[in-house]
Formats: C-alpha cells, sequence, structure tokens
C-alpha cells in the first residue's frame, strides 16, 4: 500500500508543468502599475491553463519599461502556446508591451506582442478589461533582391514585427 501511494505522488510530481511568463511593460509615462490584478489565462495545441494573478508578492510589478518574471505551475501541459488572455481585475491602467510563455518541456520562449498597444484596465474609460494575444511570426524574414548589374550584389530586405505605441 505504501508502495502504491509512493508511486502515485511520483506520478502526479512528474506531470507537473513550470510555465516561465515573462511581461515587458512599456517605456511610456503611466503604462506602469502594481494594481492591476492582471490574470492570465495560457491556450495551445495541448489544452488551456489559467495560470491565475500575475503577482510576485511583496514585489513592485510591472514597472515602467521592466521585465517581469512569474512562475506558474500546473498539471496541464499546453503544448506550444497559441494564445494567451488577460483578464483585468482592478482600474490602474497598465500598458504591457510584449509577453513570452516558456515551461520545462517547451523551452524555447514564444512571444505575444501588444501590436494595437491596448491599454488595460477593470475601468473601461481607461482600458480594455480583456485582451487576447496570440504568437506572430517569430523569426524576422529576411529576402534577398538582386541589386546592380553583375547580379552578384545583393540589398537585404529585412522586415520585424514591432509593437506600435502611441502617446497621447
Amino acid at each position: 500500500m505504501k508502495l502504491l501511494i509512493l508511486l502515485s505522488a511520483l506520478v502526479g510530481f512528474s506531470s507537473a508543468v513550470i510555465y516561465t511568463v515573462k511581461t515587458k511593460t512599456a517605456p511610456i509615462k503611466y503604462s506602469d502599475t502594481n494594481g492591476i490584478n492582471a490574470v492570465l489565462t495560457l491556450s495551445g495545441d495541448g489544452g488551456e491553463v489559467n495560470a491565475g494573478s500575475l503577482d510576485n508578492p511583496k514585489y513592485d510589478d510591472f514597472t515602467l519599461g521592466t521585465i517581469d518574471t512569474f512562475t506558474i505551475e500546473s498539471d496541464i501541459d499546453i503544448g506550444q502556446l497559441d494564445c494567451l488572455t488577460i483578464v483585468a481585475g482592478k482600474a490602474d491602467a497598465w500598458l504591457v508591451d510584449w509577453i513570452s510563455v516558456s515551461s520545462d518541456i517547451n523551452p524555447v520562449a514564444r512571444y505575444v506582442y501588444n501590436t494595437e498597444s491596448v491599454w488595460m484596465s477593470s475601468d473601461l474609460s481607461e482600458g480594455s478589461n480583456n485582451l487576447e494575444l496570440c504568437v506572430q511570426e517569430e523569426e524576422p524574414s529576411v529576402t534577398p533582391v538582386p541589386f546592380g548589374g553583375s547580379g552578384h550584389h545583393f540589398v537585404y530586405l529585412i522586415s520585424f514585427l514591432l509593437g506600435r505605441i502611441f502617446v497621447a
């Protein structure tokens, strides 16, 4: 009986997935907060995880232009991150620039970008209380274009996905 309990505990322990979530607060005046109570849900090809509130106790999260790191443990492996949803639980506006998610099973971080510069707040006069962000093109695209008469010179057109930031 003790062996069965021990095996059950080991199987339960080995199925836990550790997610690392990093958020970058935009480097714009008033984009920081420590009181938004941002609740995160991760979704991927393997399922969905309610990650709960993003908060590092006794730490000022979401300060201007900084990257905050959160660790989440779950019994569910979402596989590759497809999208995430943030719900603002309090009325304190926050502008997230990007969020990355990795796990001990999928260690390569996947990024989502707030390309529309949507402010988050439960007060709808300050921003949206619900934001869904999905993974976009991960690798910058590079296209060689022949240049000049000899055909041996190339001009490279390099495109990057950048967030748009608007200042009122």
